[in-house]
């Protein structure tokens, strides 16, 4: 199914199953080469299963370098903005270089041709609102920082909650990885695990999954017997 669509408030879609169950969506949009956001939903089915809202954002390759938010960053394109929840007052913005832009109230403008990373602890202590722009050539990206959600409430790893000492090793004391949302079920509640808690525990599913107990930086694995 071919769909071209603007970026506009119309409904566009329409289903064609072409002799099969599953259906295709090919969307075209604008594109002038600087940071887009734009919201594509598919809404109004008669089976609210087949309803979808995705929050896009368009970036050219090369353009900024945002590896290190790939497992932390919400798209809120009603704001125009990337907000990320880190646990760090830090943010790696090249792959390379140790030149550090020191965020205060009198400057949120980063320029990613001259800094490698951006600290905002200052900021971080004068205010509750952190906001930066990272700028490349005529291109510019807006962030919103948060730190980590206050429902998130988790120790990790659990051995360390001294609180939950008597349900240590037993079976009912687990908790339960949901690779889907990216969060952990414990006690029947989801919580919000983010940044560096969140790879690892990513790492460690895939290790499970494929049965092995390590890789190494050199492509061996260790599998279990």
């Amino acid at each position: 199914m071919l769909i071209i669509v603007r970026l506009q408030k119309e409904r566009f879609w329409r289903t064609s199953r072409l002799g099969g169950r599953n259906s295709k969506i090919l969307a075209s949009v604008p594109f002038d080469g600087r940071p887009c956001f734009f919201s594509l939903e598919i809404i109004n089915r008669n089976n609210s299963a087949e309803e979808y809202k995705f929050r896009l954002l368009l970036v050219e390759q090369g353009q900024f370098w945002l590896n290190e938010i790939q497992h932390c960053y919400r798209i809120e394109p009603g704001k125009g903005q990337l907000t990320l929840q880190l646990e760090d007052n830090e943010l790696r913005i090249a792959e390379f270089g140790d030149k550090t832009c020191l965020l205060d109230e009198e400057s949120d403008d980063v320029d990613c041709r001259h800094y490698a990373l951006v600290n905002f602890e200052t900021l971080a202590n004068q205010s509750e609102l952190i906001k930066f722009t990272l700028i490349s050539g005529d291109s510019r990206l807006l962030f919103n920082i948060e730190g980590p959600g206050a429902e998130e409430g988790l120790t990790l790893p659990l051995l360390f909650d001294q609180g939950r000492f008597n349900k240590l090793f037993k079976e009912e004391g687990n908790a339960t990885w949901n690779k889907l949302k990216g969060r952990v079920i414990l006690d029947n509640i989801e919580h919000n695990v983010v940044g560096v808690r969140q790879q690892l525990l990513m790492q460690e599913y895939a290790l499970i999954e494929r049965n092995l107990l390590s890789t190494g930086s050199n492509g061996s694995e260790f599998a279990t017997g």
